[in-house]
């Protein structure tokens, strides 16, 4: 008796279709782009935050330098991400009980070295000089400033870090005729109500950025008032009586 041989069921096999190909494509490329939007939300806030940190610090030094009657400056050091913070960009609010005489095309504006690099450049420059020469006050971090309380041990006192992944981009101030890109850079403040005129870039990562990603804090002279702008603006130069006074004639 001749058996009959096993026969296998048929099976079919279904290939992908063109649609599904187009419908998974675009599932993944929503996804990716919400994730996208999600960090650029999250870099975009932390500018927006730094942006005020840097207001903040303007005003802050501004006010002591009229409640204390003394000489303060605020520090903006340029850096590098840094899990330890020592080397991230940062901001410190100093003071001085002398009198400082704010010097144009001087490193510090007349201050005392604060870095090896600074003490180098005052020395170059003191060297064609002929005469006396004034003495450059020192300047220390504020201790115990309400609002910018010392909270990292490994930093100075009245020092904040900017946001994560943000960064200075270029301080442009009176004293310097040139816009600083390193190291660092110093904005002044005076008892009476002055204040030394500048424009602080910060963006958002180190390298080159759009203009949708840098805003602009402006400090005004006399009345230290405070302005954050979106996009890279420059200090107006060369600067006018009238850009220094705010103020107009009115013929009175």
């Amino acid at each position: 008796m001749i058996r009959p041989a096993h026969q296998r069921p048929k099976t079919t096999q279904r290939g992908v279709t063109l649609i599904e190909v187009l419908v998974t494509i675009a599932i993944v490329a929503m996804a990716t782009a919400g994730i996208l939007f999600g960090v650029s939300t999250l870099s975009s806030a932390r500018l927006r935050e730094s942006a005020v940190l840097v207001a903040s610090a303007i005003r802050m030094g501004y006010n002591h330098a009229n409640a204390k009657s003394r000489t303060t400056r605020m520090v903006l050091t340029f850096g590098e991400s840094d899990p330890n913070a020592k080397n991230s960009p940062r901001i410190t609010l100093e003071d001085s009980p002398g009198r400082l005489f704010l010097q144009s095309g001087d490193r510090t504006g007349g201050a005392a070295a604060a870095t090896e690099a600074e003490a180098a450049a005052i020395e170059a420059a003191e060297e064609i000089l002929e005469g006396p020469r004034k003495a450059r006050p020192s300047f220390s971090p504020i201790k115990d400033l309400l609002g910018f309380e010392h909270e990292n041990p490994s930093l100075p006192p009245a020092t904040k870090l900017l946001g994560s992944g943000i960064y200075f981009r270029q301080v442009e101030v009176e004293h310097e005729e040139d816009p600083i890109f390193e190291d660092r850079a110093y904005v002044y403040f005076f008892p009476g109500g002055m204040a030394e005129r500048a424009h602080v870039q910060i963006q958002k990562g180190s390298g080159d950025a759009d203009d949708a990603d840098i805003m602009t804090i402006s400090v005004a002279p006399l009345t230290g008032k405070v302005e954050v702008l979106s996009g890279a603006v420059d200090l107006p130069r060369p600067l006018t009586e009238e850009d220094l006074s705010e103020r107009e004639d009115t013929g009175f």
